[in-house]
């Protein structure tokens, strides 16, 4: 296993979305994760939630699973405002580009 990678995305439930982003904080949105993921936490405080993952290859499985666009995981995440670097936009950091 190589070294334990994290990643921490934190934003804030847009209002038009608390509906959703309730039922899937309720739900357990982070149940199916990849296996290569050894952990991972959903932390709140009011309408702040911070998404906590780590594991051997943390930022490659989070990325996939964002920007798959499928299941409860990107779902959460479009719910949240004020979240830096989304996938569109780590795409034009790793390629370089303005």
């Amino acid at each position: 296993m190589g070294p334990v990678q994290s990643v921490l995305i934190v934003g804030h439930i847009r209002p038009s979305r608390r509906r959703r982003a309730e039922a899937l904080l309720n739900a357990g949105p982070l149940r199916r994760l990849p296996g290569g993921l050894t952990r991972h936490s959903v932390y709140r405080q009011g309408e702040t939630v911070a998404l906590l993952f780590d594991g051997p290859a943390a930022e490659r499985e989070f990325l996939e699973l964002l920007e798959g666009g499928q299941g409860e995981l990107p779902a959460l995440v479009d719910c949240l405002e004020r979240v830096p670097l989304l996938p569109r936009e780590l795409r034009r950091v790793e390629r370089g580009s303005p």
